[in-house]
């Protein structure tokens, strides 16, 4: 079966998405610890525009929302990371949200009549996007980028959500991304609850 050039956009962002995880899996499993290295945001960033993009051309509305705020949380923590004057930091989301918007026109979409368990899917997109709201003000209030546990447990649960619901869509590419992701969400835990314990 050869891939179009949507089901190719989409599949490099999942791609992203699971190199993101994969590097802070490598990065945590060396240091003993549950730990974010900054081409984790990196990642995100242009996974979040791809996924997005091919969300957009499905038109499935769970993940455009979901793409979208991931998109913007993943600018904010770069932003702190890279200690980016307060004055200039609106600037720098408002920009952000300019190339967000710039997606949205290229095609008219809204919600299939086909699509199955829509409330599920974005009951785990708002467990899935809470994770980064909890992160995004521990972060703020730190004024660092920090991975509180809770955003572990939101991706898990979330996480769980969106892949029933996108198996329910017969949607691969968010299939994969989902599926894989709930095994390094998992074992983010188990470095966590591991380090505390030898503490």
């Amino acid at each position: 079966m050869l891939l179009g050039p949507w089901e190719i956009v989409g599949y490099l962002g999942q791609s992203l998405f699971f190199v993101r995880f994969l590097i802070q899996w490598i990065v945590s499993e060396k240091k003993k610890e549950s730990v974010v290295p900054l081409s984790f945001w990196f990642c995100s960033l242009g996974g979040s525009l791809m996924a997005l993009y091919y969300s957009i051309h499905i038109q499935d509305p769970v993940f455009i929302v979901g793409m979208s705020i991931s998109f913007l949380i993943a600018s904010r923590n770069l932003i702190l990371i890279y200690r980016t004057p307060f004055h200039k930091r609106p600037l720098i989301l408002a920009a952000m949200a300019v190339i967000l918007i710039s997606f949205y026109p290229v095609h008219k979409f809204g919600v299939p009549a086909d699509k199955g368990l829509t409330w599920l899917g974005f009951l785990g997109q708002a467990i899935f996007t809470a994770r980064f709201v909890i992160q995004w003000i521990v972060s703020e209030k730190k004024n660092r980028s920090v991975m509180p546990t809770a955003f572990w447990y939101c991706s898990i649960i979330g996480g769980g959500m969106k892949l029933i619901y996108a198996a329910e869509n017969d949607s691969l590419v968010f299939i994969l991304g989902n599926g894989v992701g709930l095994i390094v969400y998992a074992r983010n835990l188990m470095l966590i609850y591991r380090k505390k314990k030898v503490g």
